[in-house]
């Protein structure tokens, strides 16, 4: 990396501190344990889709890696900082987290098929159940903690790998479970939630040390370059057609699915009244899902508009912590969504946009409310809280495959969830695992009792002692 951006004409004191961000990144991840732990997950997706992956293709570009950057140097600064903090989490977590999780395992490698086939029928029926229910407070919290078919997927992969001896990773429950997956991800037009199936299976193969064959791995770059060419286009246009019904959604689809040429053709149409230079940017070009799934610029807006003396203060962290009580035990707690007001704050959103907003990772969101008092002290403290609870709670996956769900989170707000996603996570994300595991518990139960029911009992029958003549 760095010799590529010194070939390239980057900054030397920003092609430095990118190497020595690669090495704290690298360190601070072996010293949770590894990508079997929450804690490992956190870090690794944190530094490889802020800054690895991000960099590294500009590298490959052939750009510089701070042009296009408003304040470079000091964005790379806090990056550092903040995973020197992540390290020091990280070191205390592991010296203090219990060696066995809480929370016990499966017995054998065939509960892992029944909790599977229970996982995806289960997930099934709440989906259907949230997408008709409305926007009730249960329906909301069935929704926000409903990860049964991505747990039916790495169940299922596990299951396979095993039964196999590491010959084969998909089933028919997998496959089904991905494109359940997969299809929700379609109607609800979410990049995320159409990566998300395919996520859940590739981290399972991943930490069971699944060897991925040839073929598969090319069939995984073009279905990779299959979706950032027509999907991507896809879901940037068609959300702002979503309406409010499943079936309403369905039919806009099935429309612009039916000709993917023509959809992406009316995307790069959409776009072509707007210049890059119009918002924070990293590449030269536009370079369609890269550029939404690196936010490194978005952070150096936020950063430099920090350093402008917009110092926001510790109420988005209070207000996360706040948020944990039920709605129905503090009526009144106080509602923040970072990613609107921060986006509000930079001039990047509608003044009547309300719910919309931009996602910054966590270093970038600690800078923005204390400075360096946010980065060396509240976001230790708050990243150390998620490592010491759910490493203790869910453990690793060499003692049970709980932890596979909130890996699965981490993939997809670890490196742009802010400082709220973490503390969310270790509640809420800790309670979703545990509900998961109940309907498993469940579910294995009753299938038990209606393939072995209880034979009745006969009848006791009484001893009749001969009358003794008197």
């Amino acid at each position: 990396m760095f010799v590529g951006q010194e070939l390239e004409g980057t900054d030397f004191v920003f092609a430095s501190l990118t190497a020595v961000y690669t090495v704290l990144w690298a360190t601070a991840f072996n010293a949770t344990g590894g990508i079997r732990y929450a804690s490992g997950a956190y870090i690794f997706f944190n530094g490889f889709l802020n800054v690895i992956v991000g960099l590294g293709y500009k590298v490959l570009l052939g750009q510089a890696g701070d042009r296009n950057l408003q304040a470079p140097r000091a964005t790379m600064v806090v990056y550092c900082v903040g995973m020197a903090a992540l390290f020091v989490a990280a070191i205390v977590a592991r010296a203090l987290r219990t060696q066995k999780p809480l929370l016990a395992g499966l017995r054998s490698t065939e509960d892992y098929r029944h909790a599977a086939i229970i996982c995806l029928v289960v997930g099934v029926l709440i989906s259907g159940i949230t997408t008709l229910g409305g926007g009730n407070s249960v329906v909301s919290m069935l929704r926000q903690i409903n990860k049964l078919p991505q747990l039916a997927i790495m169940l299922a992969t596990i299951y396979e790998i095993r039964r196999s001896n590491g010959a084969r990773s998909l089933n028919f429950v997998g496959i089904l479970s991905i494109l359940f997956v997969f299809a929700l991800g379609l109607i609800s037009f979410g990049k995320e939630g159409m990566l998300l199936g395919f996520a859940a299976y590739i981290i399972a193969a991943v930490i069971e040390g699944y060897n991925f064959p040839r073929k598969q791995l090319v069939g995984t770059v073009v279905a990779f370059a299959f979706f950032s060419y027509y999907l991507v286009p896809y879901s940037q246009l068609v959300r702002n057609y979503r309406v409010a019904t499943v079936s309403g959604n369905l039919v806009v689809a099935i429309h612009y699915l039916s000709n993917l040429q023509a959809t992406r053709e009316e995307y790069k149409t959409a776009i072509a009244d707007f210049s890059i230079t119009d918002e924070p940017h990293l590449y030269d070009e536009r370079e369609g899902f890269m550029d939404r799934l690196i936010i490194l610029p978005a952070d150096d807006n936020l950063i430099n508009y920090t350093n402008k003396g917009n110092v926001f203060g510790f109420f988005p962290t209070y207000a996360s912590y706040a948020n944990l009580v039920p709605h129905f035990l503090w009526p009144s707690k106080p509602e923040f969504n970072t990613g609107n007001v921060y986006a509000h704050e930079l001039g990047e959103l509608a003044d009547e946009d309300n719910t919309t907003g931009i996602s910054f990772s966590a270093s970038a969101d600690a800078y923005h409310q204390g400075k360096w008092l946010g980065l060396l002290l509240l976001l230790p403290f708050d990243i150390f809280l998620y490592f010491i609870i759910t490493d203790t709670v869910v453990g690793s996956a060499r003692w049970a495959p709980w932890v596979l769900i909130p890996i699965l989170d981490i993939t997809e707000i670890g490196s742009q969830g802010g400082l709220s996603s973490p503390v969310y996570l270790s509640f809420y994300g800790i309670l979703g695992v545990a509900f998961m595991i109940w309907v498993i518990k469940l579910g294995d139960s009753f299938v038990r009792r209606v393939s072995h029911p209880p034979r009745p009992t006969s009848p006791s029958v009484q001893t009749l002692n001969p009358i003794s003549e008197s």
